[in-house]
């Protein structure tokens, strides 16, 4: 049984129609650029390194050792998940309005902030995006800083935590490039088009002579009725 619309077929809508295409990606590509160029803003990160220094121990006594590895590693564990509650967020929000005259909420901070911590590492990096490269700087700071006096109160030592590198304002939008929106934009459009001009073919391939519906039923046609208006 042979299809209504073979790929031959096809083909020759398809090179016939080819301004329809080309207008689609035209179009998908105007659109993609206004948004790129128009709605996005451009986003900087700045990112502030931290250590969660291990605690002193000068004995040599094998209990006090193993007592003093497991207050480690559970202070680690505190530091970890002390980024998953508001006290850092809160103290560097506040510190924030008082300091620096941000007025950011500590959910805002939240979805702001990424901390990247390998596992078994004392090292905390963090990442502050805003849109301004001077206030991603400003957050990734108060962060390292409220971090710092938060795991102070709780060990009772200033120096738990070392602040290793302080973020800078970084000159480079960390944001999608607009050129790749508009090339996305455009192959989108493109492909909208092609879908387009083949189920327009495929919905004007009807069955329109007697031959053709005898090689598409592969059986003789034993009549034909004709319809006429009245």
């Amino acid at each position: 049984m042979e299809n209504l619309l073979s790929m031959k077929e096809l083909m020759v809508s398809l090179r016939r129609s080819w301004w329809l295409a080309l207008c689609t990606l035209l179009l998908g590509a105007a659109v993609a650029a206004g948004f790129a160029y128009g709605v996005m803003k451009p986003a900087y990160s700045s990112t502030a390194l931290t250590v969660v220094n291990q605690q002193k121990n000068n004995t040599e006594s094998v209990n006090q050792m193993l007592n003093q590895n497991q207050y480690d590693s559970e202070l680690l564990a505190t530091s970890k998940s002390l980024f998953k509650t508001s006290a850092v967020f809160d103290e560097a929000s506040a510190q924030l309005l008082k300091k620096d005259n941000l007025n950011i909420s500590s959910s805002d901070l939240q979805k702001q902030v990424k901390v990247d911590n390998e596992d078994n590492s004392r090292a905390f990096s963090i990442h502050a995006t805003a849109k301004h490269s001077k206030d991603a700087a400003l957050i990734a700071n108060e962060m390292a800083a409220a971090f710092q006096k938060t795991i102070a109160a709780i060990t009772n030592h200033n120096d738990t935590v070392t602040i290793l590198a302080q973020a800078t304002p970084s000159s480079a939008a960390t944001s999608t490039k607009p050129m790749f929106i508009v090339v996305l934009g455009a192959v989108v459009g493109f492909l909208i088009g092609l879908a387009w001009i083949v189920l327009r073919e495929i919905k004007k391939a009807t069955i329109k002579t007697k031959e053709t519906l005898g090689q598409i039923a592969n059986a003789p046609v034993l009549g034909v009725i004709t319809l006429k208006k009245l």
